[in-house]
């Protein structure tokens, strides 16, 4: 898979041989299997509804694609190709304040397969639908669906649109970018050098086998932005790059006070202070890397204690599993999580404890 257009609204790249990775030139007029991904702020109810992208050609045979939120939170993707129409739809959770919203609408039309999901960046929640027979794109309007992205068909920022040459992944992603090193039995190795059966350090039960690890470029604004974690704050030697998610071990008298326990883990997100964790700006990709081991481990990365990938039990959820990054993995090596390594903080949890250490 390879993005080959993308938007932030300010600006809008595209090329047919790729943006990222390994590129290759495009061997079809079609694109036959790819996805659409929005990310955008919405609010519902709403008194009308919200279109996230209308794009219209004329030209030619006629291309019509809508992608619209109505007031009840309902998401549909309408595209009317010449004489051929198709429409699916998808219920969200969204409900009260505005809220983050990611659309993934993907196609393999050699397969006659077809998914829309929309994951709730807020709360993590992850709605979606399988459809049948679902349409190719023609580059040229993939090409000038970007290029005009910044018309009135652009959703509100903070956001991105992309396109990729593939079904993209939808769920959990990776989160520690390239060049973060990380404690093995033979000392530091960087992320991006780690192999399936390496053996990384983890801090409850020593070396452990990597059972997989994989990279995503993903669009770095939105819920992709980068964060810096700063030296010499979390027990880091150095600066590191994480995505919003990225768990953190935080320990101190301040989590015992509000938790009663000595350990927790945090989003990185939820500790954006300006100071031990600020907002990076580069782009207008970065790519993440994560490590699947046989349990959920605590990874000492540049010297502070972060997460190692938790997938629970998706194992046991093959069309769920089927559309996220482990999609290739054979399922026999897939393990099973039983439960998080330390007590994870929810929301509300992790604001009421960055009031707390920040009074």
């Amino acid at each position: 898979m390879n993005w080959i257009g993308y938007s932030d609204f300010s600006r809008s790249m595209f090329s047919a041989s790729g943006l990222t990775g390994t590129k290759a030139a495009a061997t079809s007029d079609l694109v036959l299997t790819g996805s659409i991904v929005i990310e955008t702020a919405v609010s519902i109810p709403g008194d009308t509804p919200q279109i996230l992208l209308d794009y219209h050609r004329q030209q030619g045979w006629t291309t019509r694609l809508i992608i619209l939120l109505n007031a009840k939170g309902r998401l549909s993707v309408a595209l009317r190709q010449g004489d051929v129409t198709s429409l699916v739809s998808v219920s969200t959770d969204l409900f009260g304040k505005r809220q983050n919203l990611r659309v993934t609408y993907s196609w393999d039309a050699p397969k006659r397969l077809g998914l829309l999901t929309v994951e709730n960046i807020e709360t993590g929640s992850l709605r979606q639908t399988e459809f049948g027979d679902p349409q190719a794109l023609p580059l040229r309007d993939v090409e000038q669906m970007t290029r005009s992205i910044r018309g009135r068909s652009a959703p509100r920022e903070p956001g991105f649109f992309a396109v990729s040459s593939g079904m993209a992944p939808v769920g959990f992603m990776p989160t520690i970018a390239e060049r973060s090193p990380v404690a093995t039995p033979k000392g530091e190795r960087m992320i991006e050098d780690i192999r399936p059966g390496d053996f990384v350090l983890t801090a409850d039960n020593g070396p452990k086998a990597v059972r997989w690890i994989g990279y995503r470029d993903v669009p770095a604004v939105g819920g992709y932005q980068p964060l810096r974690l700063r030296a010499p704050f979390f027990g880091l030697t150095r600066d590191i790059i994480v995505a919003p998610e990225q768990r953190i071990l935080v320990a101190g008298a301040q989590i015992e006070y509000q938790f009663g326990m000595e350990e927790v883990l945090v989003e990185a997100q939820h500790l954006v202070n300006g100071v031990s964790v600020m907002r990076e700006k580069r782009g207008p990709f970065v790519r993440y890397y994560q490590i699947l081991l046989d349990q959920h481990e605590i990874l000492q990365v540049a010297g502070a204690d972060l997460e190692s990938m938790y997938i629970g039990s998706i194992r046991d959820n093959r069309p769920l599993l089927d559309t996220t990054i482990l999609r290739n993995m054979p399922r026999q090596l897939i393990p099973d999580h039983d439960g998080p390594a330390r007590q994870i903080l929810k929301d509300f949890e992790a604001l009421t404890l960055q009031i707390g250490l920040a009074c």
